[in-house]
């Protein structure tokens, strides 16, 4: 329980982060970083909280349709960006307990 809240909380933070397809892709990146560090804090779990974080990212983004991935790209910028960001932290949150798992 612990994990997941910490998984929401970071990925709240950094919701805003872009996307693209490169695995050089630096949001994924701040992405995956940001959650293991934050997960590290509260389990030490080392490379497994980077799989982990990445897992959370992959489904994430995969289970995005193009209006979502273009709200994101824009840093959830227009008004009409709420509900797409709202679906992001939805997906997210059960993409956390998958991949925490």
């Amino acid at each position: 329980m612990k994990r997941l809240f910490l998984l929401l909380i970071t990925t709240s933070i950094i919701s805003s982060c872009g996307n693209s397809e490169s695995e050089n892709d630096p949001q994924k990146n701040i992405f995956v970083s940001e959650c293991a560090a934050s997960a590290n804090n509260v389990f030490p779990m080392g490379e497994k909280a980077d799989e982990m974080c990445e897992c959370i990212w992959n489904r994430t983004v995969e289970s995005m349709n193009e209006k979502e991935i273009a709200a994101m790209r824009r840093d959830w910028s227009n008004p009409s960006d709420m509900q797409y960001y709202s679906s992001f932290l939805s997906k997210t949150m059960t993409n956390s307990t998958k991949c925490a798992l």
